[in-house]
C-alpha cells in the first residue's frame, strides 16, 4: 500500500511491514500478506494467538534478512499462533538459546513454509522447535557450525510431514532430536555432517513413519545416531542401518525423481502402506496438501503415494525480457496406469490452459514480460485418473541490463545503445531487485574484482 493506515483492515491502507500488522492484531485475528519479497532488519515476533498467512503461498511470498544485523526471520510463542505459507531465507541468529535462524517455534504452528539458506554459528540453522508443531514445510540448504543444520526439536515439539534436505552441520546435518522431541512422516535426505548426517537423537525422542536415506557423514553415522540416557524410539522408518523398533526397513525408498529433487514415492516403493496410523491423520494432509492416508495405512515419508503422479522441470528458472524469454519444460508421469495420457500446461498459473493435448511431454513457452510466474501441469490417463503438479514462483523473468564496450553507459542500461561499459556498474544498478545481465563480446579490463552479492 502507498497509504498504510492502522489498523490496516483493507488492501488500500495495508501495512507495508508484517510486524506493523501483527502489532495491531488481537487474539483470533488474521494478518494476510500478499505476494512480494519482504526484507527485514529485525525478527518478526508473534506472541499472541493470531494467524499470519500469505495469500498465495511460499513460492511468491518471501521474507528475508537484509543488512548487517544478525537475526532470525520469525519468532512464535503462543499456543494459538499460526504462521502459514512463507519462504524464510537468509536468517542468521547469533545466540545459543532460543535458537532457530529461520524460525524459533516455542509454541503454536508453523506450516506450508520453505526455510532455506539460513545459518547459525551455534545450533539450528533452519528451525528451532521447542514446542508446538512445524508441519508441511521444506527445510533446505541451511547450516550450523555445531549441530542441527536443518532442525533442532526438543521435548514438546513436533516436526511433521517435512522434507529436510541438503542441510549441513558439524553434527546432525538434518535433524537433532533432543530430550524427547518427535519427528514423524518426514523425508530426511541429502544432508551432510561430520557425525550423524541425517538424524541425531540424544536423551530420548520418537522418530516415526520417516525416511532417512542418502545422507553423508565424513565420520560415522550417515543416516542416524542415537545417544544419551533415555529411551529413543524408531518405528516404521525406512533407513539404514536397521534400528531396533517395530516396522523398520532398510530397503531403498525408491523416490520418483530424486535427481530432480522430487522425493515423492514411485510405483513399487517399499514405503507405501508401511507406516503406522496416528489420530492427526484422520483429517491431516501430506506435504502436497493431499489426504495423508489413501489406502487405509499411511505411507512412510512426507508424501503419500498416488496412483497417478506428474511433475516437470524447466531448462532454467531465470530469464530476461525480451531477449531471454524462451523456456523449455519437460514433464514426467508415473503411475499404475499411464495409458492414454493427456496434458494441460498453465505456464503462468492464471487458470487459462496455455497448451494441451497428447504427447506434450516437452513443450516450449515464451514469457510476455517481467514477473514471477508459477507453473502448473495437469495430466489424466485412460481411466480418468487426474494428477496435478504446481511449482509456485518457479520462473523469474527479470529486466535485462546490457553491457557493451561501445555502449553510451547511460540510464539503467536497458538497451544495447545505452549499455554499461563495465560489468560492475550493471550489477550495481540491478541491485537487490534481481537482474539479468547480458554481456556482449569484448575485452573488459578491470581494476578490482567484480562482486555479485544480490540475487
Amino acid at each position: 500500500s502507498s497509504n498504510p493506515q492502522p489498523p490496516y483492515t483493507n488492501w488500500l491502507t495495508a501495512a507495508i511491514t508484517i510486524q506493523d500488522a501483527i502489532d495491531v492484531a488481537a487474539n483470533g485475528e488474521t494478518v494476510l500478506v500478499t505476494n512480494g519479497t519482504y526484507g527485514i532488519t529485525n525478527q518478526i515476533s508473534i506472541t499472541e494467538g493470531i494467524t499470519v498467512k500469505s495469500v498465495n503461498g511460499p513460492g511468491v511470498t518471501t521474507v528475508g534478512r537484509v543488512g548487517a544485523a544478525q537475526h532470525r526471520i520469525f519468532f512464535v510463542n503462543h499456543d494459538e499462533a499460526l504462521i502459514d505459507g512463507f519462504t524464510m531465507e537468509n536468517g542468521q541468529y547469533p545466540g545459543n538459546t532460543d535458537i532457530g535462524s529461520g524460525v524459533c517455534c516455542k509454541a503454536g504452528t508453523v506450516q506450508n513454509c520453505v526455510v532455506r539458506n539460513c545459518y547459525a554459528p551455534y545450533y539450528a540453522g533452519g528451525v528451532g522447535c521447542f514446542g508446538g508443531v512445524v508441519q508441511n514445510c521444506i527445510i533446505e540448504g541451511n547450516s550450523a557450525n555445531f549441530n542441527a543444520g536443518g532442525v533442532r526439536v526438543y521435548s514438546g515439539g513436533t516436526i511433521r510431514n517435512c522434507l529436510v534436505r541438503n542441510n549441513s552441520a558439524d553434527d546432525a546435518g538434518g535433524i537433532y532430536c533432543i530430550w524427547g522431541g518427535t519427528v514423524e512422516n518426514c523425508t530426511v535426505v541429502g544432508n551432510t555432517a561430520g557425525y550423524a548426517a541425517g538424524i541425531y537423537c540424544y536423551g530420548g525422542g520418537t522418530v516415526r513413519n520417516t525416511i532417512v536415506f542418502d545422507n553423508t557423514a565424513s565420520g560415522s553415522g550417515h543416516n542416524w545416531v542415537t545417544n544419551g540416557p533415555s529411551t529413543i524410539s524408531f518405528e516404521h522408518c525406512c533407513t539404514t542401518p536397521l534400528p531396533s523398533g517395530d516396522g523398520n526397513i532398510t530397503n531403498a525408498p525408491q523416490f520418483l525423481k530424486a535427481d530432480l529433487g522430487d522425493y515423492r514415492l514411485a510405483v513399487g516403493s517399499p514405503c507405501i502402506d508401511r507406516g503406522t496410523n496416528q489420530q492427526w491423520m484422520l483429517d491431516g494432509v501430506d506435504l502436497e496438501s493431499e489426504a495423508r492416508v489413501v489406502n487405509g495405512t499411511v505411507d512412510m515419508g512426507a508424501y503419500e503415494f498416488r496412483s497417478l503422479t506428474c511433475g516437470f522441470i524447466a531448462d532454467r528458472t531465470v530469464g530476461g525480457y525480451p531477449e531471454e524469454a524462451d523456456f523449455e519444460f519437460t514433464g514426467y508421469v508415473s503411475g499404475t496406469n499411464t495409458a492414454g495420457l493427456y496434458y494441460w500446461w498453465d505456464f503462468d498459473s492464471d487458470g487459462v490452459v496455455d497448451a494441451e493435448g497428447t504427447d506434450l511431454t516437452v513443450v516450449s513457452y515464451t514469457y510476455p514480460g517481467v514477473g514471477l510466474y508459477s507453473v502448473s501441469l495437469t495430466v489424466s490417463n485412460a481411466v480418468g485418473e487426474v494428477a496435478m503438479f504446481t511449482r509456485g514462483g518457479y520462473v523469474s523473468m527479470q529486466v535485462i541490463r546490457y553491457v557493451s564496450p561501445t555502449g553510451s553507459h547511460s540510464g539503467a542500461f536497458t538497451s544495447w545503445a545505452t549499455a554499461a561499459t563495465n560489468i560492475q556498474a550493471a550489477v550495481d544498478v540491478a541491485g537487490a531487485s534481481g537482474g539479468f545481465l547480458l554481456v556482449t563480446n569484448g575485452v573488459y579490463g578491470i581494476t578490482n574484482q567484480i562482486s555479485l552479492t544480490e540475487g
